[in-house]
């Protein structure tokens, strides 16, 4: 007895392992005249998407992260006999089942009754999502003689070079099994496919060769995947040996918050043999489809609360916690997600700078615009935390809380009364008129330069801030400003002022979105929606963008974070590495550098500008600025290297100053009996100490230094941003501009956020399609620190009294001073303290 050619599996670009492919083939196995009772393969072993698709190349079992279960159902139309099939692909493994209760005998063209087993188990590997091999193995359990021991490896290959172009090729029966006592040739698949239009179009040509065959006897197969809106799949395939198929795929997500999706597949061959064959099949997958046919709705719920990082932790203990830029990818992505149809955002406490609440506005803007809602329950009086509600369609406020808006205001710490009780002396050396980092140590209080500066600087913020919310509320900048001068009000009279829409507590808020407002809408979190599996599309590398994070003091040497209430650090030597790792990593196709510094060491700043500038000569890519909360002095200093600039309009950039000094201990030594004697070679040798104050001489040989140092930095300013000397004093002598200011001083080139840099960086780049953002570094957590929980190590020094709070950041600074290696630093002129 003899049996029909080949195998069949559905070709559906819908359904990459998540959608059952109901003509997907048996395991690619059974061939030609010794095949099982299988319809005919229409799949090209170089494109398919479909959950069968490991049978017919075992790669396919590794080219999706998710997890799928499939079942099809073949049925011959001539006696009505058929093949039960199913197949569960997880972990990049695939295992399959076959049931046939019947053989086809191609000498009497009958059908006879058999109960007839076949079994598949597969392995693929997949590389960067272009490079891949696998293999499986089949066997079979019959009551019919010849088909109980066939025992048969398949290996496959699968190359992807670019996004246009597919090569597959398997290996079939490779170690020529026995099938009706007949040893089966092993047979050889080639096959290329093409994407004229992305994803939407695919064709494909095989060609099947057995052993000993020449190659013209072999068997060519053509076809055709067409991709339409709600990804509905349209296949089609036709053989040099008149066999033919079509077929459809609907996706379908009826699991709202799960993002279990069902994918469902008809398609109908026709053999020249045995006549025409109906599969249907069907998948359940935990992959997220980009646009289903159906989908059921669900609302993104954020919750803003405590300290949220931009950078992300590793941690083997405890959780990694949100982070700053997952917020901003969840919103931007959700705007596009057909299935999510609104945003619940609770506010409770808003940690955030004002320009990472503007960044995080403008997404949930950018949602809005898409058509959907955005619902707010604001938990906290306070400035920040209204900012933030304020640009949401509808806020909700507790009833447990009084409202509280007052403006903008910067609160500055002076610390030379306290310095003067213990004995220690600031000593110091400016560059700027407006370089005011030592008067808190100096002063008792703020001279007029340093009020004006500031002043100026804070009337540009609260003008953003005033016009965003009158804006938001659709009400007049008096109403707010009224608000303003009443201090407190009660939830109701916030309320009639328009200033919220309802008084309520979370629950009760919740219950009224999803129930009333979004009809029963499911919700997910914004982390169990970032780690859904999203299917890959495209094909070849898919190219990353390297953000590239400098935050808190930039110091000499390697980052140092590891106290618990220690601020942070950038090093330059870390720097350094991060930008090669970038840089020299193919797959990396443009680089963000993010910053968020007020500065710190003037060797280790100029260093990390010259490692960007040499990068960029080895290894050519585009670069990007993005200036977070703040950016100055040294943090503004390494981005001077001609770069294009986006910084939100609240971010605090400038300070183009330097500053010099040392710290005395003279008075303090004095105090608990401390004598110390030296002996120097020059006059000059022992400048540094700290036993003594500065002389007349080394305040000079100081002043020198500084000049010199501050000329540097005016230079590269005013290469970078092509400015005229003229226009160097009235954007440098350590001025400070919000992100708007510093625009129209023509020291940032745009407004925008994080997304916005990466989005250019995107263009300059080339990248169209799927591309990976890659944060660096990922910060380090002791692991004391992760037996304590992350949350705890932060709440330590938010216990912390303010003003003690507002020191830790100026200890690191004082480290710098007191160190002998840093005759200069570029420091953001005053710490201060927004509310």
């Amino acid at each position: 007895m003899t049996l029909p050619s080949s195998r069949l599996k559905l070709h559906s670009a819908s359904a990459a392992f998540a959608a059952v492919l109901m003509c997907a083939a048996v395991p690619a196995n059974a061939l030609q005249q010794y095949a099982l009772p299988t319809p005919v393969q229409d799949t090209s072993v170089s494109h398919s998407s479909g959950a069968f698709s490991p049978l017919v190349n075992p790669v396919f079992s590794d080219t999706t992260d998710a997890t799928a279960f499939s079942y099809r159902q073949m049925r011959y139309h001539r006696d009505g006999s058929g093949i039960h099939q199913v197949l569960l692909n997880t972990f990049g493994f695939s295992f399959s089942g076959a049931w046939f209760n019947s053989l086809y005998d191609e000498a009497s063209d009958e059908f006879t009754p058999s109960r007839t087993r076949l079994y598949t188990i597969g392995k693929g590997l997949f590389w960067e999502n272009t490079i891949g091999i696998g293999a499986h193995y089949s066997f079979t359990e019959s009551d019919t003689d010849g088909y109980d021991d066939y025992r048969s490896w398949t290996l496959g290959f699968l190359l992807r070079p670019f996004p246009f172009l597919s090569f597959g090729y398997t290996a079939r029966d490779v170690n020529n099994p026995s099938l009706n006592d007949t040893a089966v040739p092993r047979t050889d698949v080639f096959s290329l496919s093409l994407r004229p239009l992305y994803h939407y179009l695919t064709l494909s040509v095989d060609y099947q060769r057995k052993e000993g065959e020449d190659f013209t006897g072999g068997r060519l197969m053509y076809c055709v995947d067409i991709t339409l809106p709600n990804d509905i799949s349209l296949f089609a395939s036709a053989d040099s040996d008149s066999n033919y198929s079509a077929g459809i795929s609907l996706p379908f997500d009826f699991s709202g918050s799960s993002a279990s999706a069902m994918v469902f597949d008809y398609s109908l061959q026709n053999r020249r043999d045995a006549g025409a064959v109906s599969v249907f099949g069907v998948t359940i997958t935990n992959e997220r489809l980009r646009a289903p046919s159906i989908s059921s709705p669900a609302v993104l719920t954020i919750r803003i609360r405590g300290n949220i990082n931009e950078i992300e932790a590793d941690s083997f203990i405890a959780e990694n916690h949100t982070t700053f830029n997952s917020i901003l990818r969840a919103v931007r992505e959700a705007s596009q997600d057909s299935s999510i149809r609104a945003i619940l955002m609770t506010v409770d406490g808003a940690n955030l700078g004002v320009g990472q609440i503007q960044e995080l506005r403008e997404e949930l803007r950018r949602f809005r615009s898409s058509g959907k809602k955005v619902y707010a329950v604001c938990m906290v009086p306070g400035n920040r935390a209204y900012y933030l509600s304020a640009a949401a369609d509808r806020i909700y406020y507790s009833p447990a809380e009084t409202f509280q808006i007052s403006g903008l205001s910067a609160e500055v710490y002076f610390f030379k009364a306290l310095l003067d009780k213990i004995g220690i002396r600031f000593e110091s050396v400016r560059k700027g008129r407006y370089k005011f980092f030592n008067e808190p140590f100096t002063s008792t209080h703020m001279s007029r330069d340093y009020r004006e500066s500031l002043l100026a600087l804070m009337t540009s913020l609260n003008d953003q801030y005033v016009l965003d919310v009158a804006a938001d509320r659709r009400i007049g900048r008096d109403r707010i400003e009224q608000a303003f001068a009443q201090g407190i009000l009660s939830p109701e009279e916030a309320r009639a002022a328009g200033l919220v829409d309802s008084v309520a507590y979370p629950s009760a808020a919740e219950r009224e979105v999803l129930r009333e407002r979004e009809g029963g809408a499911a919700t997910i979190s914004h982390g169990q929606y970032l780690r859904q599996h999203r299917r890959i599309y495209q094909w070849g590398p898919i190219p990353k963008i390297a953000v590239i994070h400098v935050t808190g003091s930039i110091i000499r040497g390697r980052s140092d974070n590891r106290g618990i209430i220690s601020a942070e650090t950038t090093g330059d030597e870390t720097y350094q590495q991060l930008l090669k790792a970038a840089f020299t990593d193919k797959s990396v196709s443009a680089v963000v550098v993010r910053v968020d510094s007020g500065g710190g060491s003037a060797a280790a700043s100029d260093l990390m500008r010259q490692y960007l500038v040499d990068m960029k000569k080895e290894n050519p890519k585009p670069v990007v600025f993005s200036f977070g909360n703040i950016a100055a002095s040294g943090g503004y200093y390494i981005a001077t290297t001609g770069d294009r600039i986006y910084a939100d309009r609240g971010s605090l950039t400038g300070s183009i100053g330097v500053i010099s000094g040392k710290v005395s201990l003279k008075r303090l030594y004095e105090k608990i009996g401390v004598t110390k004697e030296t002996v120097k070679m020059s006059e000059f040798s022992d400048i540094f100490t700290e036993s003594r104050d500065l002389s007349p001489e080394e305040r000079k040989v100081l002043e020198k230094s500084v000049e010199f140092i501050y000329d540097r930095f005016t230079t590269f300013v005013r290469e970078a941003r092509n400015l005229e000397a003229s226009q160097i004093p009235l954007v440098a002598e350590g001025r400070v501009f919000s992100g708007t200011q510093a625009v129209e001083k023509k020291l940032v080139d745009e407004c925008g956020g994080i997304m916005a840099a990466v989005e250019y960086a995107r263009m300059k780049a080339g990248i169209r399609g799927r591309h990976r953002i890659v944060h660096l570094p990922r910060k380090k957590i002791p692991l004391v620190a992760q037996l304590m929980e992350l949350s705890a190590r932060r709440s330590l020094r938010d216990e912390l009294p303010a003003g003690v709070r507002a020191l830790l950041p100026m200890i690191r600074s004082l480290e710098l001073i007191y160190s002998r290696d840093e005759s200069a630093l570029y420091l953001f002129p005053y710490r201060i303290v927004i509310k």
